[in-house]
């Protein structure tokens, strides 16, 4: 008996081709094994994670079109700080502020740099006179954005005088010393270029001539406020002097004198024996 035939899509094939080809139907009717699904699905999965991830980068990069830097003040004295705030424009308008997300450097280190507080604000400190350029770059996007600091000389903050609530006698003097400190933390004497002054001159003056400038000379007891002012930059410094009536010596009692040494006088000469008188008699 021949062997029975079918015909496929215009192929006449063999009963044996016909069971192939039942056997590959079935096999792709079947549902994938869970092993197959369970790996098919995690791979799918991380790919998904992953573009989300990159598409997630992408955005926080794309929303940042500009940094803004705010400062307290772009000229600065030297010694002196100026507080710094970023903030990042966003593509919506939106504003940030991305301060604690910025780094810092300068073109001049030398001049001004951002130094960094225990609160974690940053601000831009002079340290001598000149200009900087102080850059700050977003870590997130690298975005950056630049401001200039100037920064002039050290200036006269306070003075102090030495030494304080001092003490003479009537008719004596005391010479001050006026110190003054600057905004960079130096110090200097400026006993010669302060102007002197005393509340009272009856009790004291205090000398504005060269060379003995800050000399205060007593007059009459009681309490007078010397002072000392910088005509230049204002900055000002008092003290009191007390000056007391001069102490003199007390006379010493009668009892504790000591009593006038003895007279030791020699005795009289005896008188020579008269002329013509008679020897003692001479025994034998």
């Amino acid at each position: 008996m021949p062997p029975t035939t079918a015909r496929t899509r215009g192929r006449v094939g063999t009963s044996a081709d016909l069971r192939t080809m039942r056997s590959r139907a079935d096999s792709a009717a079947k549902p994938l094994s869970s092993r197959r699904c369970i790996g098919g699905t995690g791979a799918l999965l991380l790919i998904l994670f992953a573009a989300l991830s990159c598409s997630r980068g992408s955005d926080v990069g794309s929303r940042v079109r500009r940094l803004e830097i705010e400062a307290t003040a772009t000229s600065i004295v030297d010694g002196l700080d100026a507080a710094l705030t970023v903030t990042a424009i966003e593509r919506d308008g939106d504003r940030r502020d991305v301060s604690a997300l910025v780094d810092w450097s300068s073109s001049a280190p030398a001049i001004a740099s951002v130094v960094a507080l225990p609160d974690g604000s940053r601000r831009a400190r002079g340290l001598a006179a000149g200009s900087a350029t102080l850059t700050a770059r977003h870590l997130p996007t690298g975005v950056t954005t630049t401001v200039e600091i100037t920064v002039t000389p050290a200036e006269l903050v306070a003075v102090e005088l030495t030494p304080t609530a001092a003490s003479i006698a009537a008719g004596t003097s005391q010479p001050f010393v006026a110190t003054g400190t600057y905004s960079d933390g130096s110090t200097a004497d400026l006993t010669e270029q302060v102007t002197w002054s005393s509340s009272d001159a009856g009790v004291a003056t205090v000398s504005n001539a060269p060379g003995v400038r800050g000399e205060a000379s007593s007059h009459g007891t009681g309490t007078t406020t010397i002072g000392a002012i910088d005509p230049a930059s204002g900055a000002s410094a008092a003290t009191s002097l007390v000056v007391t009536a001069a102490s003199r010596p007390s006379a010493m009692p009668a009892a504790a004198r000591a009593p006038p040494p003895a007279s030791h006088s020699a005795p009289p000469p005896s008188p020579p024996p008269s002329r013509g008188a008679a020897s003692p008699a001479r025994r034998d």
